[in-house]
């Protein structure tokens, strides 16, 4: 498969690049709107074709898949032009800054006749996959409650992270979408119906101290913003129509140690991700944990794009990280922030 990448930033040189080399495919092109940039990186990884403008890249007639690594702002235009142009899509997450942009992009990909993959490339690991299939299968029972924690001490990242204008938002939509992309797909995409939510923001002015820095913050092209004007913290939850209850909290700065987690509970088990384990009750009726198999240098973005590879050569209709899921998880992340302007109220979906 070839494959040109748009956006040049730090996920695409650090994980996207390697990663469709690794899953089979031959890198042939790079576009980013930064002058210079993409052929600077095109040189460093042995690229054939660099352009400044994304329309240079999609006129490759070579060119099957497109990897989209712009900032979230960006998306819809991209991956809209990109359908236009008869390619496949790969695109980052967060999926789009909310449901209405994410569902245009779905639907140009059906109007196109193309496949959309809207990556968290954690879904993609064997105990992931593993786990779905037994929670699929009642090994766990009924799942009633699932729980994601996730902290950082000086998570914020500099640069247009900071700003809700480029990235959507803060702490609610930036892992929180990776992490709503896990439950819903161990879960097998549950309808939401209801979201309370409340957000905080008491570090704006703080400088970023975070070791990820932004490409432009990095090269010195843009300074960082002083003040940002995202949330450090969320915090909400999530009823869903089939009984089931998330609760979800995700900060990004806050004076407490980095911790995270995910907890699933059923009837009959539950599971931890961190690390992959199964616990329940052993036919004596004491505890009987078990740990998920799989390889541990599994490289998520790789098995990301095989899967896509896979799809395309095997003509399948969706991908396993379809734009409906991803239209759904920017439901919810539009309903926490409506929820929480107006002072935690319940949102009902």
């Amino acid at each position: 498969m070839k494959v040109g990448i748009i956006g040049t930033g730090r996920i695409a040189v650090d994980a996207h690049i390697p990663a469709a080399r690794e899953a089979g495919g031959e890198v042939v092109a790079l576009a980013d709107v930064v002058p210079g940039r993409a052929e600077r990186f095109a040189g460093r990884f042995g690229v054939a074709r660099a352009f400044d403008d994304v329309r240079g890249l999609l006129a490759l007639p070579e060119v099957e898949v497109v990897g989209i690594c712009s900032p979230v702002f960006a998306h819809e235009e991209n991956a809209v032009a990109a359908f236009a142009a008869g390619k496949h899509v790969l695109m980052e997450k967060p999926p789009a800054m909310n449901e209405a942009q994410m569902r245009r992009i779905a639907e140009a990909g059906r109007q196109a006749g193309r496949l959309l993959l809207v990556g968290s490339q954690s879904v993609y690991l064997s105990t992931m996959r593993e786990l779905r299939r037994r929670i699929a299968d009642g090994e766990l029972g009924r799942i009633y409650l699932a729980h994601v924690r996730a902290c950082e001490r000086r998570g914020t990242p500099h640069g247009w992270i900071r700003l809700r204008k480029f990235a959507g938002g803060g702490a609610g939509i930036d892992g929180n979408s990776h992490a709503l992309d896990r439950l819903l797909f161990l879960l097998g995409s549950p309808t939401p119906v209801s979201v309370t939510a409340r957000t905080y923001h008491e570090f704006a002015a703080q400088p970023s101290t975070s070791p990820y820095m932004d490409m432009d913050f990095a090269e010195g092209r843009t300074p960082d913003a002083p003040v940002k004007d995202v949330e450090d913290t969320a915090v909400y939850m999530v009823q869903f129509a089939e009984g089931m209850t998330a609760l979800v909290e995700v900060s990004k700065t806050a004076h407490l140690p980095n911790f995270g987690g995910e907890w699933i509970y059923g009837s009959r088990g539950g599971a931890t991700l961190h690390p992959p384990r199964i616990h329940r009750d052993g036919p004596d009726g004491r505890d009987a944990d078990e740990d998920l198999p799989g390889a541990p240098d599994e490289n998520g973005h790789a098995r990301m794009y095989a899967h896509l590879f896979d799809c395309i050569r095997e003509n399948r209709r969706e991908t396993d990280s379809p734009g409906e899921r991803a239209g759904l998880i920017m439901r919810i992340i539009d309903a926490m922030y409506a929820s929480a302007a107006q002072g935690g109220r319940e949102v009902r979906l």
